[in-house]
């Protein structure tokens, strides 16, 4: 068996910190059942960059078009950027 002395072990969070940003709330939607209303959060740095969306209609990972990532939140909390 070969010794892996850089091997991690998976123990949970490594750092966690309180930080300020920005919370907005908008409506989204047409109230249609292929549009359905909704309140969507968004997180945003105070310089105005978007860090992160939930759209309880979308569930996944989006990707924004300049390259940027948008983790949206899940119910289990925010995602890491990927």
């Amino acid at each position: 068996m070969k010794d892996n002395k850089n091997a991690v072990r998976p123990t949970g969070t490594d750092s966690a910190k309180v930080i300020k940003v920005i919370e907005t709330k908008s409506s989204r939607g047409t109230g249609t059942d292929a549009d359905l209303s909704r309140q969507v959060t968004q997180y945003w740095s105070l310089n105005g960059e978007l860090l992160a969306e939930h759209d309880p209609c979308v569930d996944d990972i989006e990707i924004q078009a300049d390259g940027g990532n948008a983790p949206h939140i899940t119910a289990d909390g925010i995602q890491a950027d990927v």
